[in-house]
């Protein structure tokens, strides 16, 4: 068990550092091709920062874990806006008012594209829809069609921001070449194809170990790690200035986690993996949904009133994040 943990932290070590690497050259990438940071943060850092979680399912796949698959990938959307929660935390510690003051309403077209494709995975497991095209299911390709129309519209210019007052910080232009952050991005890639295939490896013989169960184990503990990179790539956004980018890291990451499931069923050569897995899962569908109406309602309240020593959306947010891990404990 000792040799597993100690193979687990390095590599979780290793996919960190990687995806913070992966998540700055993403935005250098999108500033020196002229991309909008919203559109940025929904597409380039979103799929960037979700790379642990991709090869770290797609690893557990091959391995026989379908159940730990999925539940990464499902339970990365309710650990995102638990860190959407921690970043709304610090932003009224520091400016004493919201995050959702800070960024264009736009948002809300990333965050409903992230239910509509969370409630079709819901759906198909609980389903356990039999219907296949070459072993993969109808639920995860209407995933992926759904995505790439939905795409468009989630990163469509909309409302502008309102003006961030003098004493809030301004964005930093990147130093890096075009071509120096191509380079890095690949090296992150590199770093992170080596690295997660041991962690996914070590994190199963744990879950074993330890008695959690795969199902919950991949849903709460595995996705704490793989989601530090959106983590850390939203909070220095955010410390920048980038709220359009922090923000849309963490909807977008969500709306792409979903969309991964379509690359696990076609690693997954038995049949459907939706048919294949625990309806545990559809409770981690609902919290996500619950979580994300909740983020999407604070921000189209834009309630700039705010005198309260913690900021009232974040903590909604945060209690319902402990509410739900405890209904998905529950449940596994």
């Amino acid at each position: 068990m000792l040799g597993h943990l100690l193979w687990f932290l390095g590599s979780a070590v290793a996919v960190i550092l990687a995806g913070i690497v992966l998540s700055r050259t993403s935005d250098c990438i999108a500033e020196r091709t002229g991309l909008g940071r919203l559109a940025a943060g929904v597409v380039l850092l979103a799929s960037a920062t979700t790379l642990p979680e991709i090869f770290t399912t797609i690893s557990a796949v091959r391995l026989g874990a379908p159940d730990m698959a999925v539940g990464t990938m499902l339970g990365s959307c309710p650990q995102n806006l638990l860190i959407l929660g921690l970043l709304d935390l610090f932003h009224h510690f520091e400016h004493r008012r919201g995050l959702s003051t800070r960024i264009v309403v736009g948002h809300t077209r990333a965050a409903t594209l992230g239910i509509i494709l969370l409630a079709i995975a819901g759906a198909s497991v609980y389903l356990r829809l039999p219907m296949s095209i070459l072993n993969v299911g109808v639920g995860t390709l209407l995933l992926g069609a759904v995505y790439l129309a939905g795409l468009r519209v989630a990163t469509r210019v909309g409302e502008e921001p309102p003006v961030a007052p003098p004493t809030l910080p301004s964005t930093t232009a990147c130093e890096m070449s075009l071509r120096r952050a191509l380079t890095g991005f690949g090296v992150g890639a590199l770093v992170l194809a080596l690295a997660a295939p041991r962690l996914a490896t070590s994190a199963e013989a744990i879950a074993l170990g330890t008695g959690l169960g795969l199902t919950f184990f991949g849903t709460v503990f595995l996705t704490l790690i793989t989601c530090l990179p959106e983590g850390v790539a939203s909070f220095t956004a955010m410390r920048i200035g980038a709220y359009d980018l922090a923000v849309g890291n963490l909807f977008g990451s969500n709306a792409f986690n979903v969309t991964v499931l379509l690359l696990l069923d076609v690693a997954y050569r038995p049949g459907p993996i939706l048919s294949a897995v625990s309806t545990a899962h559809v409770v981690t569908v609902l919290v996500a949904i619950a979580l994300t109406g909740i983020a999407l309602q604070n921000i189209l309240t834009r309630d700039e009133r705010r005198s309260w020593l913690v900021e009232p959306d974040a903590a909604v947010l945060l209690l319902a994040y402990l509410i739900g891990v405890g209904v998905i404990y529950a449940a596994r």
